[in-house]
This record gives structure tokens, sequence and C-alpha cells, in this order.
């Protein structure tokens, strides 16, 4: 199946149908995601797990959450280095962080693979690696693509969509 998602609203691609909408917080990282009413269904937020290498600022030392609106973990994601800026195999950067590139999501007891192939195209992949999920940018007319081969419900193609993000601002600019 085909979405778009433009402005934050997940529509039917075929039908322009809304399915769902995404709401950022004034500050901070959470995204709430609503499906049809006022009530939030789900929502996504950036939180810290066990750090490792015991640096500050060390993206592995992050997860990334979808909970329900009754607070029961939908997924959870832990993003990590591209193979080429590993800092534990290259050491780390002096005058850039490195380059977040992917994720390893759990859901439902299932494993997937988010890949930012690059700023404007991500995947999801399962444990096989074939690609479940595709979201592409429309480029100047703005919005992105999503082409669906699982079937997955609206409000957690926001939820990855909001991963998505997450990773690209882990590789924004940081200015200090």
């Amino acid at each position: 199946m085909r979405y778009t998602i433009q402005s934050g609203i997940l529509t039917a691609e075929t039908s322009q149908e809304v399915l769902a909408k995404i709401k950022s917080s004034v500050i901070g990282p959470v995204k709430k995601i609503y499906k049809n009413s006022d009530e939030p269904v789900a929502k996504t937020d950036i939180c810290p797990c066990d750090p490792c290498g015991g640096y500050t600022g060390d993206v592995r030392g992050k997860e990334y959450v979808m909970v329900s609106g009754n607070g029961e973990r939908i997924a959870v994601a832990y993003p990590g280095y591209s193979e080429s800026d590993n800092p534990d195999a290259v050491g780390w950067p002096i005058c850039r962080m490195p380059k977040v590139d992917h994720a390893s999501i759990t859901a439902k007891d299932a494993d997937y693979s988010l890949i930012m192939d690059n700023s404007r195209s991500y995947s999801l992949r399962n444990g096989a690696g074939q690609e479940l999920l595709r979201i592409v940018h429309k480029g100047i007319a703005g919005g992105w693509n999503l082409e669906d081969r699982q079937g997955f419900p609206p409000e957690v193609l926001c939820g990855i969509f909001s991963f998505c993000r997450y990773l690209e601002q882990e590789n924004e600019f940081l200015i200090v």
C-alpha cells in the first residue's frame, strides 16, 4: 500500500483519506500520533538507556520508544553509527559527531533494521533482509512517500517515520 505524509498528516495515496496525524511538542523530541480523534493513540520519544563507552552524547546511550495511549511499549529502536564512522573502530572524530545511519527495532517480538540510505530515503527490513517499508522524500514538492509491503497500522507507520526523523536529527550539526 502506498501512503503520503505531508505536514504530519498520513494519507492513503489513492483516496487522500486522513489515516493519522503526527503532532510535535513545542520543546523536546516527543511526537504524539492521533487517529480520527483528539486522543493520542501513540507517542514517540527519545529516552536515555544504559550508556556505553562513557562518552556524553553517545547515540548508543539512547533509545527511541513508541508507546500506545495506555503506556504499553509498541516498539523500541536503538540507533547505531555507520560502519565507516564507528568510534570503536576509527575513534572519535575531532570536529564533528560520528554519522548515525541505522537503528535496530524490536516490535512485538520481531526484529527489524531501519536503514538511512541518505537523508531523503529510508528502508525498514526484517531479519531476512527483505524490505518491508520504504520512505522517500518527494523533493521540492515536500512531503514523503511511504511504500508499505507489510501492512503496518497507520499509527505504527507514523511512529517509524518519527524514528527516521530522529535518526536525521542525530546527524545535524551540533552548535556549542
